[in-house]
């Protein structure tokens, strides 16, 4: 299996993508305007896992820069239904980790729905530590 950042746009890239984020959630897509712009942006990593040429994981970073701490956050981390449990969310996350710290983020935040308990499992193993917090969302 090969991880890599997604730097160039392409339209196998939307495909993989789109039948991914498929899996993460009923009514989810990628569409080429929103693919190419995470991948031509400076602050937005998009992350794939192949095996042998077929896209069959991926994740986003998005660095953010606010007055306070540069700030990570991980979305859309998905690994397909037939290839999970090959330790490819694993690799998507510490490809994450290693390059969050290359790029000075300070503190890494994700959500993840409880019903993912392999998914959660993943993340505490990682050290990452559920936040006590209120999380609000408004659909624009």
């Amino acid at each position: 299996m090969d991880i890599s950042e997604l730097i160039t746009f392409s339209q196998d890239y939307v495909k993989g993508l789109d039948a991914l984020m498929g899996e993460l959630s009923a009514g989810a897509s990628a569409t080429q305007e929103r693919v190419r712009k995470v991948i031509e942006h400076p602050d937005m990593h998009q992350y794939a896992a192949f095996d042998e040429g077929r896209m069959v994981g991926c994740a986003t970073l998005c660095v953010c820069h606010t007055p306070e701490m540069v700030i990570g956050f991980v979305e859309a981390v998905v690994v397909s239904a037939s290839f999970r449990g090959r330790h490819l969310g694993r690799g998507l996350m510490e490809r994450i980790l290693a390059d969050s710290r290359r790029f000075g983020v300070q503190t890494l935040h994700l959500t993840s729905n409880p019903s993912r308990v392999a998914a959660n499992g993943l993340y505490q193993s990682l050290g990452f530590e559920r936040y006590n917090t209120n999380c609000y969302k408004l659909d624009l």
